[in-house]
């Protein structure tokens, strides 16, 4: 397992574990029972429902490109704003939030 920090506008750091291969499933599958949000290797548009549940929001997608978009981490605690600023490291995209909903582009 190789682990990078990330810097996100001086909110606390974003471990983002990069995983050569998963040996247990039942880490991912368990991970909410410790807070932790844990994705590896999916694709945005199966990421966003559990997003949705996850931060009681909705995520509406303008662009098809941005949907296979992969993303693998680790999130404990972070809100939905690090996380986007997060996946946005790593794939180019914008988003805007208006209340509970959450606008993805290219």
């Amino acid at each position: 397992m190789l682990g990078s920090k990330i810097d996100v506008s001086g909110a606390q750091d974003i471990v983002i574990k990069k995983y050569q291969e998963v040996r247990d499933t039942a880490i991912l599958e368990t991970a909410w029972t410790k807070n932790d949000l844990e994705i590896y290797d999916q694709k945005f548009s199966d990421i966003k429902t559990m997003l949705e549940r996850w931060f009681d929001i909705q995520i509406i997608f303008k662009s098809e490109k941005v949907k296979d978009y992969k993303f693998t981490g680790t999130f404990t605690n972070e809100s939905i704003i690090e996380v986007l600023n997060a996946f946005k490291r790593t794939g180019e995209f914008s988003y805007e939030i208006k209340e509970k909903t959450i606008t993805i582009s290219k």
